[in-house]
């Protein structure tokens, strides 16, 4: 991968599971590493849901975004890119260890 494909700055962040004063756990989240990324916005992913009659389709608009390749990023964790969470939907390797393209889907404000 180019070096200038990667011209965006996008924070990876981890959830961290607290209780609080009324016993309940919360889910805060904390700042993992900040990365240099390639974006590609709206790609559009047919999906369909178990609970779905087989013959509607949900087609969802993702995001993704390149990176170089690293072994510490999961769907457990989303994206702050531009004041906005990603949550990560699907991490896949390209190459051999060549890159990540990470797969996300936007979070409801």
């Amino acid at each position: 991968m180019r070096s200038e494909e990667l011209d965006r700055r996008i924070v990876v962040q981890t959830p961290v599971e607290t209780q609080s004063s009324t016993g309940f756990v919360e889910t805060t989240w904390t700042h993992y590493m900040t990365l240099w990324a390639k974006y590609m916005p709206q790609k559009t992913v047919q999906k369909t849901a178990e609970f779905q009659q087989a013959s509607k389709v949900n087609a969802e608009a993702m995001t993704v975004f390149k990176v170089r390749f690293r072994r510490d990023i999961s769907v457990k964790m989303r994206i702050l890119f531009e004041s906005r969470s990603y949550n990560i939907v699907e991490v896949r390797e390209l190459g051999r260890r060549d890159a990540l393209e990470i797969v996300t889907r936007a979070e409801l404000s």
